[in-house]
């Protein structure tokens, strides 16, 4: 900063009021401040940017699987929102360990960032306390802890997108519809179940446990967990909570010697990017990703700047995408 003054000829607190585009400072004078910080290539320290203002311009996200294709258009979302702000931004992955979870907490409230987007598979969290405790602003993703309400929250409308897909499969003529769900321990996993179970005993009178299974949202558990259902219940259809999962039970079918629409009909959720290759071509539920990542980076943002407002939930909704995974159903064909 002193070679910037001393090359535009003023003094270092006009060229700190310039470079900081302070209205004392006029703008014939700003404009030359800056352009001869360019030439000499001049940069703001970030350190003592934060030790004047008391903040570290940074915010840090923590997602439970980063091989996820789906948590990879969810960053982007965050990051094209917070890019804008001035931010930068600290990710971090779990691989679903809860023990990893606190290890990166504890890490970035150390780093004292400014605000932290964190998407928990726990719904019962000690880590909010922990975030409570040292009062870090934070935006939780996906799934919502059960120890309080006073947070905010992005997440996805799951009861009603849940029925629209399970109504595609009732519509032809599916009555034994087997359901995969994910980790009971997300507050998401366990919405499409309730609303799975509600719409089985509402449609068909009856929810048989046996058509029930679960997975993590990887390939290989959506496999397992439809070979098992296959092998013991007979489903028609299978509702999948999760496109990595639905993946998973193709493989399992075709390792069955079932054509999929022809013999079982496949429902996904996420609609990755994949699954409109016409190798795969999965109906699914279409989430927006990039959304869910913009409304997150957006409410932390507002916090950021309304400490006090009232605690915010936004919740994004899918939409069902008809693909040729699913068909009539083999006993009305």
């Amino acid at each position: 900063m002193r070679d910037v003054a001393k090359a535009c000829g003023l003094a270092m607190s006009t060229v700190s009021n310039a470079l900081a585009n302070k209205s004392m400072v006029r703008p014939e004078t700003r404009m030359m401040v800056r352009h001869m910080a360019e030439q000499l290539g001049y940069r703001a320290s970030s350190v003592a940017r934060g030790l004047r203002t008391g903040k570290t311009w940074s915010v840090a996200m923590v997602i439970a699987d980063i091989t996820n294709p789906f948590h990879g258009e969810v960053v982007r979302g965050v990051e094209s929102v917070l890019v804008d702000a001035g931010y930068h931004l600290f990710l971090a992955n779990t691989d679903g360990s809860p023990k990893k979870q606190t290890h990166y907490v504890e890490h970035f409230i150390d780093r004292q960032v400014d605000g932290m987007i964190l998407q928990s598979h726990s719904a019962d969290d000690s880590d909010l306390r922990l975030l409570m405790s040292a009062q870090v602003p934070t935006v939780y993703l996906l799934s919502r802890p059960s120890v309080s309400d006073e947070l905010d929250f992005v997440g996805i409308e799951n009861t009603q997108s849940m029925r629209a897909a399970l109504n595609h499969l009732w519509a032809f003529g599916h009555r034994r519809i087997g359901f995969i769900g994910g980790p009971r321990r997300s507050s998401g996993a366990t919405q499409r179940l309730e609303a799975y179970e509600e719409f089985m005993r509402s449609a068909a009178g009856t929810c048989d446990p046996a058509l029930i299974d679960q997975g993590d949202y990887t390939i290989e558990s959506g496999r397992v967990a439809a070979a098992r259902l296959l092998s013991r219940a007979a489903p028609t259809a299978l509702m999948v909570s999760e496109d990595m999962m639905a993946l998973g039970a193709m493989t399992a079918a075709s390792e069955l010697g079932l054509k999929v629409p022809q013999d079982l009909s496949i429902v996904g959720w996420s609609d990755l990017f994949t699954s409109g290759l016409p190798q795969i071509n999965l109906t699914t539920l279409n989430v927006p990703k990039r959304e869910l990542g913009h409304e997150a980076a957006r409410l932390l943002m507002r916090r950021l700047g309304e400490p006090d407002a009232a605690f915010e939930t936004r919740l994004v909704r899918p939409q069902l995408v008809v693909r040729g995974t699913t068909g009539v159903a083999s006993n009305q064909a």
